[in-house]
């Protein structure tokens, strides 16, 4: 179907350039935990621990659990039958950094200035490890497997590692295109995640964060991967050019290729079969949970970091590059230890499915009140015994780190704006458009005008400056900047 022209967004200057707000210690941030209105995690008793699972670049209609076809997912499809799944959730951006920075702190990307891959998460905005570390005693631990979440100390890219106790960056296997990135295939990210569960005391209460870095590119499972449970499938006999960057549009990016093959379903093969890898080895971790008595115990999430692009509005095998739902949609599952924290339907039942909206900023209250630690505010709303309100609406965002283009999205539970790097925007019914490509722009003139306005007012509260800090740390909701103010830490009127 041809889709109809686009119309330009509203002139905002907020849409072209937005300051970082905002800098405050950790211990001033917890001090002002009392004023948040957040609740406290659901009755009788907090967990024992949460396990954070978080897979690159995993789109969510390549699993079972989501009507794929294909038996990628039977480990995961299992989980997600002991839990609640989201069927809507999304990240903030399309990059792992930025995505991470984001469920980390419960805020946007941008909120903490962490834009691209290339910027380090700052020293002073407040990840759940710290809050979790420092307020109820709970051991942290993180096993990352992409290149960019390093520590510090070895030129990463992320900071990520603030406020675990344990961070296993052991990243050793070099990528079969590009020499200068190394990865950590899927088994041996499990092994470093069950020897941090190993060293725990028989009543220690954690925080696990596990980052699978499988089914990222190049689509390549090692020699010891089992054979994927299903064919290859029938050759489209289209033939990708290779583009001379890691650039998507149009062809493959230089840093996917796999030997001469050229013909994207056998890439959408290869992308199936690292599910299916990496679906064996998160099984393999959950079942040990399951064998030391632990999965009753805590709460367990699963979710991607961010999606990719397998041939949708011209872009092959990439991620990075925009904000379109392909690559900002990702699969979210939650089990609950505890039944009284499981969402209830009017019917007083457990809600095995939600289609409404949900967000990576739901994490941060998620996980903080689960482990019976009052929850700072942030963007997000808690996933314990209750679910959000279905009128909300969530942004994403993307960064260019060389060009500087920026896009846009707004997400509510029915439509997304997508405001493009050249200022074009393209209004979809998500629901019905999965692919995103028909245009309702003109048709929607009050979605489109308030899904604009609500992308301004997210954008603009990113704007602050906090005294000594204007450029590195997070912006907070102007109730917390009225009680700054009157401490100190913000010069009135900025």
């Amino acid at each position: 179907m041809q889709s109809r022209p686009s119309r330009q967004p509203r002139t905002n200057p907020l849409l072209r350039s937005s300051r970082p707000g905002a800098a405050l210690l950790l211990a001033s941030l917890l001090a002002l935990v009392s004023c948040s209105g957040q609740s406290k995690a659901p009755q009788p008793s907090a967990s024992r621990g949460v396990v954070l699972l978080v897979v690159d670049t995993l789109r969510p209609d390549h699993l079972g659990f989501h009507g794929y076809a294909q038996p990628t997912s039977p480990e995961l499809d299992r989980l997600a039958s002991e839990g609640l799944v989201f069927d809507n959730c999304f990240s903030g951006a399309a990059a792992t950094g930025p995505a991470v920075a984001g469920l980390l702190t419960g805020r946007y990307p941008n909120d903490v200035r962490v834009k691209d891959n290339f910027r380090n998460l700052p020293e002073k905005a407040v990840t759940l490890a710290e809050i979790l570390r420092q307020t109820s005693r709970v051991k942290t631990g993180a096993v990352v497997s992409n290149f960019v979440l390093r520590k510090r100390s070895k030129a990463g890219l992320s900071g990520a590692e603030q406020g675990f106790d344990y961070f296993d960056d052991n990243i050793v296997d070099k990528e079969i295109n590009r020499p200068d990135y190394f990865e950590r295939k899927a088994a041996s990210t499990t092994d470093a995640a069950l020897a941090f569960l190993d060293g725990l005391g028989e009543e220690d209460r954690f925080f696990l964060w596990v980052h699978y870095q499988d089914p990222h590119g190049p689509y390549s499972p090692p020699p010891d991967a089992p054979a994927p449970p299903f064919s290859r499938g029938v050759a489209t006999g289209r033939h990708l050019p290779v583009n001379e960057t890691e650039s998507g549009k149009g062809g493959i990016p230089c840093y996917q290729v796999i030997g001469d093959e050229r013909d994207p379903s056998a890439y959408v093969y290869l992308y199936d079969a690292e599910i299916a890898y990496l679906d064996r080895e998160v099984g393999r971790l959950v079942s040990e949970l399951r064998n030391r008595g632990l999965l009753d115990r805590v709460l367990v999430v699963l979710t991607a970091d961010h999606g990719e692009a397998l041939g949708e509005h011209d872009y092959w095998f990439s991620h990075g590059e925009n904000t379109y739902g392909e690559v900002v949609r990702v699969p979210l599952v939650i089990r609950y230890p505890d039944p009284s924290w499981h969402p209830r339907g009017e019917d007083g039942q457990p809600v095995r499915r939600h289609d409404g909206l949900v967000g990576h900023v739901d994490l941060f209250s998620t996980i903080l009140e689960a482990m019976g630690t009052p929850a700072p505010p942030s963007r997000g709303e808690s996933l314990l015994g209750r679910l959000p309100s279905r009128e909300r609406v969530l942004l994403q965002e993307h960064r260019d780190p060389f060009s500087g283009a920026t896009w846009f999205a707004a997400t509510d539970d029915r439509y997304r704006l997508i405001v493009r790097d050249d200022r074009s925007s393209l209004l979809v019914d998500y629901r019905k458009d999965r692919e995103e490509t028909v245009d309702l722009s003109l048709d929607r003139a009050e979605a489109v005008d308030r899904l604009s306005r609500a992308m301004e007012e997210l954008v603009s509260a990113q704007g602050w400056k906090i005294k000594g800090d204007p450029e590195d740390e997070p912006p907070f909701s102007r109730e917390e900047l009225e009680i700054l103010e009157k401490l100190g830490y913000i010069d009135p009127g900025k």
